[in-house]
């Protein structure tokens, strides 16, 4: 199971690499959503993640342009 602090000492570690991280953080959420408010993932620009704002499901796509 991946924890907050896994989650932000590995986009430091991105940042630290010169790498430019992108955070997805679940802020509200309504009905039956299948991640609390709080949730986060992180993901680089090689699409290497950590983390999840979606339950029990592939990670979609993530476009990002930095």
């Amino acid at each position: 199971m991946t924890t907050d602090e896994d989650i932000w000492s590995r986009a430091e570690a991105w940042l630290d690499a010169g790498e430019t991280p992108c955070v997805a953080l679940v802020t509200r959420t309504w009905g039956s959503s299948p991640r609390p408010v709080g949730s986060a993932m992180v993901i680089n620009a090689s699409g290497e993640f950590v983390g999840s704002v979606v339950a029990k499901m592939p990670v979609p796509m993530v476009s990002m342009e930095v």
